[in-house]
């Protein structure tokens, strides 16, 4: 069996089954989906929920075409399509940034809450440091398998939550209460462009669609995904309703909400004391104020094991991605002549990009956690410096099939001029709430920035008599070079693959 296949896809066809891959789809739209509907209003609720179908519903045609003009990866598409390598290591990039701004936009509802005696990020680092090591040890054939005993674990531990809260299920009116944000902004697409954005150029969404074994079964394990996502989603929304509502009737803070179920609550950060000994002092924290296991199994399932396997994907793309197209050549070739070699590169490469993002991402994100997380005016995804170069990396990916006009100058200028907007505006701290209003909407407007003035400037510039002939078609030639032939290097093998013409890319072409 091909090693490449085995690290970058999952090797097996047992492993890569349509169950495992449409539990692993199901965990990448969220990694801890009970906090999240813990901070989220009614409304942003639907609006969420709503984004994750119609984005669902764009990458299933989207990879379809892909996948019947045989590329394994987007990064491969794009290069074949736009003939630029500078558009590639935007795109990588722009996935690498990604990855920080989702976990930036999710630590700061993670860190609201406090797990497990201690200070919650630092025992998630744990569990994830330790994940990370075994599962570097094989490829996506074990993060597969995790993913699958991970999703067996959080749904034993969404049962038990769910029996334990369904007493004050049905007595929370905020259930049916839908009040927008100040800045009406959860009106506007900004949910379903960031959500999309998320499926197309940051998490290996399309890496699984192309692990199956057919199209038929990638299609079958988008459906299965997809049913996942639903029950997953209204089974949290009961149980953190029914929390809602028993830490408002036992008038606990929020964060207490599942730890009130078990009569515990905090003295401080980082100790649990009675709520029937409320001036108890607490002198230890490890040995005598640990949970019970029926509180630990509830914590793990519910708040850890998404994220886990949310994380071991991310990294798994990150690291495949670092090793086909970051990587030199003169670097990949003179480390890896066989596929022992291989796997000993790519399992390295996999715990320095685990470490590195828990390190430096995860860990460093969550020292700057906002000090009140509203449900009526807390947005998930808050604009960044990390996100600005997702909604021109967005428009890019979908202009692609749409308009074969469109070409690699045109979005290279739009998608400099839009981060240079999205610097200007996100750079500092709203004082005013016209700024705040400005800032909520900005990922809408730079995406319709760019959708509008990327294919206008490619059609004025392959207008006739716009520009001198000799200027127009000397970077013509140069960046777009034969649009009739393609080449794709094996790896391992130096076999060529003679791929179709820039004019099939289209969609609906044959």
């Amino acid at each position: 069996m091909d090693t490449e296949d085995v690290l970058f896809f999952g090797g097996s066809k047992y492993v890569r089954n349509v169950f495992f891959l449409g539990v692993a789809m199901s965990q990448l739209f969220s990694p801890c989906m009970i906090n999240e509907q813990l901070t989220n209003s009614s409304l942003q609720f639907v609006v969420h929920l709503v984004a994750r179908i119609l984005a669902y519903g764009v990458c299933v045609p989207f990879f379809n075409h892909l996948a019947k003009l045989r590329f394994r990866n987007m990064e491969d598409f794009l290069e074949k399509r736009f003939d630029s390598r500078f558009l590639v290591w935007f795109h990588l990039v722009t996935r690498i940034a990604g990855v920080y701004y989702l976990w930036d936009s999710y630590q700061h509802v993670y860190e609201s809450f406090r797990l497990f005696n201690m200070n919650s990020s630092i025992e998630f680092v744990y569990f994830l440091t330790g994940f990370a090591t075994l599962s570097a040890l094989g490829g996506m054939n074990v993060i597969l398998f995790g993913c699958a005993l991970l999703w067996i674990i959080e749904w034993l531990g969404m049962f038990f939550l769910f029996f334990n809260a369904s007493p004050y299920m049905f007595k929370n009116a905020s259930l049916l209460s839908f009040t927008p944000d100040p800045c009406k902004s959860l009106y506007g697409p900004n949910y379903f462009l960031n959500v999309l954005c998320q499926l197309l150029a940051v998490q290996p969404m399309y890496t699984l669609f192309q692990a199956a074994n057919n199209p038929r079964q990638s299609n079958i394990a988008m459906g299965i995904g997809f049913v996942l996502l639903l029950l997953s989603t209204a089974m949290y929304g009961f149980c953190a309703n029914g929390l809602l509502q028993f830490a408002n009737t036992e008038k606990l803070h929020l964060r207490d909400s599942i730890h009130g179920l078990y009569k515990l609550t905090f003295s401080n950060l980082d100790l649990f004391i009675h709520q029937t000994d409320q001036q108890a002092q607490v002198n230890y924290v490890h040995s005598g104020a640990t949970v019970t296991f029926p509180h630990f199994f509830i914590l793990f399932g519910t708040c850890v094991c998404n994220a886990v396997a949310f994380f071991l994907l991310q990294i798994q793309n990150l690291s495949m991605h670092t090793y086909l197209h970051m990587m030199p050549n003169w670097l990949r070739f003179g480390l890896v002549s066989d596929g022992r070699e291989l796997h000993m590169t790519f399992s390295s490469l996999y715990l320095i990009s685990a470490y590195l993002t828990i390190v430096l991402l995860i860990y460093g994100s969550a020292n700057q956690v906002p000090g009140d997380i509203s449900a009526s005016r807390y947005l998930l995804f808050q604009p960044h410096t990390s996100n600005l170069t997702l909604m021109p990396a967005l428009c890019m990916i979908i202009l692609s099939p749409l308009i074969p006009e469109v070409w690699s100058a045109p979005v290279i200028v739009v998608s400099a001029i839009s981060v240079f907007v999205g610097l200007v505006f996100s750079g500092h701290s709203p004082a005013k709430r016209v700024e705040t209003c400005i800032r909520h909407w900005l990922p809408s407007g730079l995406f319709f920035l760019s959708m509008v003035f990327i294919p206008v400037i490619s059609m004025i510039i392959k207008a006739p008599g716009v520009l001198p002939n000799s200027l127009l078609f000397k970077y013509h030639l140069r960046w777009r070079k034969k649009p009739d032939k393609s080449h794709a290097l094996s790896i391992l093998n130096d076999k060529r693959v003679t791929r179709a013409g820039t004019a099939s890319l289209r969609i609906g072409s044959p």
